[in-house]
């Protein structure tokens, strides 16, 4: 500690010492690249990413933009002006190719039909009454960009609505809509955390901290703190998703939340008539070594977050530990440089509810006892139905344009959730097999029984409508331009190998894994031809689905690890297996009573909520550890000892459970799912935290130790 305090002697080496690294680190913001792809979320070198790749690049399916038409008339009777539209869209420069019924309708002549069979795949691009047709635009490159995405857009939006009558509406959906609207949530919430988080700063100071110097120490350490962690996030090119806009509203929170222990410590020791210098010293010396151990604790939970398997979660992770561990060293050096200026004439006296809480919580425990026994049984009850439970698609608020767009298509058509297979023959020909039709007839059967599977399209699909031989196939995936834009989705130009469509009703990751569950056990019953091969469930949304169940296993692990290391903390500086036990219990409890509340409503482990299982260990010990490493013996057995060591610390746990609960529902009113349930939990989290420590951990801290005690201990003091 005697480092810290020798920092006084050689003021001039700390604002040189973080200006230098300031200088270091700028490059990095240069580097800064914001990822708004909808695959960010997947590692590229995961065995589901490069399947995926491989399946979309075999059959033509790369990522596009579906535009939905909607008018009051059949448009089978209005295909001069679909077709008009197609062609203003193929002449536009970020367009490289267009597919829409119209094309379908005008090459019947090419596919001979048997007369009683409708076009195959007419279903999946016009609606039974012909009002909502889809169109598949495919973009270049550069125009598909996330940072062109919006004005490519834009330009298409513009080009086609002058063309639709008034009656008529558009949307836009497909994967690059997904990407779009990823990036929109970023901005919108970027634009909306921004000023949110000024406000909480100013009213925080204000409220609290009304010495001018130390508002200005405050706010320089959150600029500099910020600053270098987008820095890092450029020096290492992390990825940064829609998620990642969380972060500055977390960095920011927690280090609002580490200055109030400081500055309350220098307050208290200045209205008791100390000098500022000194009380600074003496606010050091109390919180140095829960403040320590609360940054590590914290620290790691956000590392843990490295053990997703989803790059953004990961650079989530890691930016938020470096800024935890920026912060210590900020408010260890530049702020007590600062603190030398400070004036006592500025020091306001807090409100003293939170102590007399605490207090009367130690003489009349009971009733708060009862209500976490109450409150526990139930949650318990809760944790029970918690599952897997997300919907990548369900990201986004009711008015948005891709929520429409799928409320559209989920309305109108078979669905707008997919999963796909590849069957594989693995030789010429080999799908016009007798026992390869018979076997994937059956595989279809057998997904129609799910209640979740509305439609099915396989390549048998097109022989059953067509009656047509291999040779005929062959020849118009050669020779049919149209018709072999569409035929390439599904067969190869060998007919070897086949892809499998499956159409969902809006379904979450929990129903999609338990489809993907029920469909390998099927096929472990099933004899396969000789050669032939049906891969995993392929798919975007089944990649979402592995990714959640995969993810929140790992959080799980996560949370698993920082409890230890609480145990450990606890254990190893109050040298008591009991405390170390009590800690956990304590910082388990409003994990409980949260996720067992959040399973009743209907909530589960989602992308959001994963992550904030996996951090939440790490921020809420902070208030158990001031609590326990700062309590000493005498507390337990003299009542007077206890409520003055309360008056000194429920001050500041209060005030830094409020700082938190107040940045982390920030998020709340995000435009983005997963920032959301993130937000919410981690809140709700926080705030039953608070409750346990204020009215339950100092009562059991007395009985704990005064139980402990040896015979010899002093009778417990009782004071007026």
């Amino acid at each position: 500690m005697t480092w810290i305090f020798s920092l006084s002697h050689r003021p001039w080496l700390v604002p040189i010492f973080w200006l230098g690294w300031l200088i270091m680190m700028t490059p990095g913001v240069s580097q800064l690249e914001i990822n708004s792809r909808y695959d960010a979320y997947f590692a590229n070198g995961s065995s589901d990413f490069i399947a995926n790749r491989r399946f979309e690049t075999q059959f033509e399916r790369g990522d596009s933009l579906w535009l939905v038409l909607q008018s009051e008339q059949d448009w089978r009777v209005k295909l001069p002006l679909l077709t008009a539209i197609e062609q203003v869209l193929s002449q536009q420069t970020s367009v490289t190719s267009v597919l829409s019924v119209a094309q379908m309708l005008s090459t019947t002549s090419e596919l001979p039909r048997l007369p009683y069979k409708g076009f195959p795949r007419q279903n999946s691009l016009l609606s039974e009454d012909g009002r909502i047709c889809l169109v598949e635009i495919t973009l270049t490159q550069s125009a598909a960009n996330p940072a062109r995405l919006d004005q490519s857009i834009a330009a298409l939006g513009a080009a086609v609505s002058h063309l639709l009558p008034e009656s008529s509406q558009y949307h836009w959906y497909g994967p690059l809509a997904l990407n779009w609207q990823y990036a929109n949530v970023l901005k919108a919430d970027l634009l909306w955390f921004a000023p949110s988080l000024l406000l909480l700063i100013i009213l925080c100071l204000y409220w609290r901290m009304r010495a001018f110097i130390w508002v200005v120490a405050i706010i320089l350490n959150i600029i500099i703190c910020s600053y270098l962690t987008l820095a890092l996030a450029g020096y290492l090119s992390l990825t940064l998703a829609a998620i990642s806009g969380f972060v500055p509203v977390v960095v920011v929170t927690l280090l609002l939340s580490g200055s109030s222990h400081l500055y309350l410590g220098w307050a208290r020791h200045v209205r008791q008539g100390g000098e500022p210098k000194q009380a600074m010293q003496l606010s050091v010396l109390e919180h140095l070594k829960p403040m320590l151990w609360a940054s590590v604790t914290t620290a790691l939970g956000f590392a843990l977050l490295t053990l997703s398997p989803s790059p953004p979660i990961q650079a989530f992770g890691i930016m938020v530990t470096f800024a935890v561990l920026v912060a210590l060293a900020l408010n260890l050096s530049l702020l007590l440089w600062f603190s030398r200026w400070a004036k006592a004439s500025q020091v306001t006296t807090p409100s003293a509810w939170s102590v007399s809480w605490a207090v009367n919580a130690c003489r009349q425990p009971r009733r708060y006892w009862w209500l976490a026994v109450i409150a526990t049984l139930a949650a318990g009850g809760g944790l029970t139905q918690l599952t897997v439970r997300d919907d990548p698609l369900g990201y986004f608020s009711d008015d948005n344009p891709l929520s429409q767009a799928r409320e559209v298509l989920q309305q109108q058509f078979a669905g707008a959730n997919h999963i796909y297979f590849q069957l594989d023959s693995q030789r010429p020909q080999g799908l016009l097999r007798p026992e390869v039709v018979s076997f994937t007839n059956r595989f279809k059967r057998f997904l129609l029984n799910h209640p979740q599977v509305t439609s099915v399209d396989t390549y048998v699909d097109w022989l059953k409508a067509t009656g047509v031989s291999g040779q005929t196939l062959t020849r118009l995936l050669v020779d049919s331009p149209e018709l072999s834009h569409m035929l390439r989705r599904e067969i190869d130009g060998q007919l070897s190998t086949s892809a499998i469509t499956l159409h969902l009703t809006s379904t979450d990751t929990a129903s999609m894994l338990a489809l993907e569950h029920d469909i390998n056990a099927w096929l472990t019953t099933q004899t396969l031809p000789e050669q032939l091969t049906l891969s995993q469930a392929l798919g975007p949304q089944m990649m979402f689905a592995r990714l959640s169940r995969d993810n929140g296993l790992n959080m799980m692990m996560s949370f698993a690890v920082s409890a230890l290391f609480l145990m450990l903390v606890v254990g190893c500086l109050r040298r008591s297996t009991s405390l170390a036990l009590l800690a956990l219990v304590m910082n388990l409890l409003p994990i409980l009573w949260v996720f067992g509340l959040w399973s009743v409503l209907g909530g589960g482990i989602s992308l959001g909520s994963a992550v904030a299982v996996g951090i939440i260990m790490g921020i809420i010990v902070d208030d158990s550890l001031h609590l326990l490493l700062r309590l000493p013996q005498q507390a337990a057995q003299q009542r007077r000892v206890m409520n003055v060591m309360l008056a000194q610390i429920t001050p500041a746990i209060s005030l830094t459970s409020l700082i938190l609960v107040a940045g982390f529902s920030i998020g709340i009113l995000s435009d983005f799912g997963p920032i959301r349930d993130l937000s919410l939990l981690s809140a709700l989290m926080i705030l039953a935290a608070w409750w346990v420590d204020l009215l339950l951990l100092p009562n059991l801290y007395m009985r704990l130790m005064r139980r402990s005690s040896d015979a010899s201990s002093p009778p417990l003091l009782r004071s007026d």
